[in-house]
């Protein structure tokens, strides 16, 4: 994995940065739109308290979930399409630009969206049922007395409906990666071998069958590792803001610019963890991928070299796709 990443790290990191800027020119206002039809659509003008969750649970609501989940994974999708690009032509000896590679993520976008909003409903019905059952078992075990007297006074019933629901939780875990193991080909079948957005994830299940249990083990040890950084940079800013900010006292001069430096920190060490862990997940997905069309006698390099096309950028590389 690190021998795909190393030799084109900077064009990976330039292109996570450009995907973080597109996301406050275009995601962001694209999810407030969403949302906005959606309340015009049920005829609101502004949800407050229950009526957010009454809102939730209609069928739009419930639509409009659906579509800005799908939106929301379908970007970040998009930007792991592009490290894929960058990736497979570094392993090819190209050259690659971040020009390039957006452009390529971005003309595969309306693709990447349908496959998005499939996997997201799929997704949303695997979970139902333990989110009923988890809300049936809360109800039943906390609906004596109000939820701040749980919180203060914490009884047996308050530790075993937490006990219940974090079973419930890790189930659904695993049941989940398990599925997205599945699903780990869908991408690069999307992008590379130009298959339709549902043909793409029923092969990539297909292709799994066998070596499903090392995919889970690799994604849970990717997410374990994503989890375990961004814990440890929390705790450290938690623990350094204990020491630092009560020196401050009542100095609002003092507390405010500390304050805020350790919350930039916190940002944009959670942006580099997260970019740095989506670059690795195009690696791994790449090097599977290659390792499972080798395995099936589809040699990947002997296809991108009788199949490949010029960029219109540079010389940069592109794998067969429809441009």
């Amino acid at each position: 994995m690190i021998q795909l990443i190393r030799p084109c790290l900077k064009q990976l990191l330039a292109t996570g940065i450009a995907f973080r800027v597109l996301a406050l020119i275009l995601l962001t206002p694209t999810l407030s739109l969403i949302f906005r039809i959606a309340f015009a659509i049920a005829g609101e003008s502004a949800l407050a308290d229950f009526d957010i969750l009454d809102f939730l649970i209609s069928p739009t609501g419930i639509i409009c979930t659906i579509l800005n989940l799908a939106v929301q994974l379908a970007f970040s999708v998009m930007e792991i399409a592009a490290f894929l690009s960058i990736i497979d032509a570094s392993a090819h000896h190209k050259n690659a630009t971040t020009v390039g590679a957006v452009r390529f993520a971005l003309n595969h976008g309306w693709r990447i969206l349908r496959q998005t909003t499939m996997v997201v409903t799929a997704l949303l019905l695997i979970g139902l049922p333990f989110a009923l059952v988890g809300g049936l078992v809360f109800y039943v075990l906390t609906r004596q007395y109000d939820i701040n007297y749980y919180l203060a006074q914490r009884p047996t019933e308050w530790w075993i409906a937490l006990l219940i629901l974090g079973l419930l939780a890790a189930v659904a875990a695993a049941i989940y990666l398990r599925v997205l193991a599945g699903w780990i080909y869908a991408l690069p079948r999307l992008l590379f071998k130009d298959e339709s957005p549902r043909q793409a994830l029923t092969r990539s299940r297909l292709a799994v069958t066998g070596i499903r249990k090392k995919i889970v083990i690799i994604l849970a040890v990717w997410l374990f590792a994503a989890i375990l950084t961004h814990g440890l940079v929390l705790a450290t800013l938690v623990w350094l803001g204990s020491l630092v900010i009560p020196q401050a006292g009542d100095a609002m001069y003092l507390l405010l610019p500390i304050t805020g430096a350790f919350l930039a920190i916190w940002f944009i060490s959670s942006e580099l963890i997260n970019l740095f862990a989506k670059i690795a997940l195009a690696a791994i997905i790449y090097q599977q991928f290659t390792q499972v069309e080798s395995t099936d006698q589809e040699s990947i390099p002997a296809y991108l070299t009788s199949m490949a096309v010029p960029a219109m950028h540079g010389n940069w590389y592109l794998t067969p796709v429809r441009l």
